[in-house]
């Protein structure tokens, strides 16, 4: 058992400040339910945007060196709706690097408002073999200068 802490339970999860990394996307109207609210299966793809937004150096077929990371899990905590065509900001940081994986959390904006906090963990895998191998050096740099130190948990349930 992992004594990893839950970071979609922490506040600063819901701060802009907490995210280094920025990315700008929008509701399309295919991403609309019923009830004009962007569904569920937007809001995770809003996520993987801002991911593949900052690992896209390493994510082209001429990159140099070309560095294949996958999505291995996810959580999403919903906390507000969006309408078609809110601008959604998407801000990434880093928590966790470790010598195969790394785990990001990330905070989805429709203007100040925190609509979505989630929590993903990637692997970095051999082209070849689709086998996960040891993360290379410029991506661990990459990586290390997006991280965001929580520390001391600030849990959301302690303020409820």
């Amino acid at each position: 058992m992992s004594s990893k802490p839950d970071y979609l339970d922490d506040l600063r999860m819901r701060e802009r400040a907490t995210y280094p990394f920025w990315f700008q996307d929008h509701v399309r109207w295919s991403d609309t339910d019923m009830m004009g609210h962007a569904n569920n299966l937007a809001f995770a793809g809003f996520c993987e945007s801002g991911r593949a937004r900052l690992l896209q150096v390493f994510m082209h077929q001429e990159a140099q060196p070309r560095i294949l990371v996958v999505l291995a899990e996810m959580r999403i905590r919903y906390l507000g709706e969006a309408k078609w065509p809110a601008v959604i900001d998407i801000g990434t940081c880093v928590t966790t690097i470790s010598q195969r994986a790394c785990w990001m959390a990330q905070g989805l904006f429709d203007g100040e408002r925190c609509i979505c906090v989630a929590e993903s963990a990637l692997v970095v895998v051999d082209e070849t073999t689709h086998r996960p191998r040891e993360m290379p050096e410029p991506l661990r740099e990459l990586l290390a200068g997006h991280h965001f130190e929580f520390g001391e948990s600030q849990l959301a349930r302690a303020a409820a």
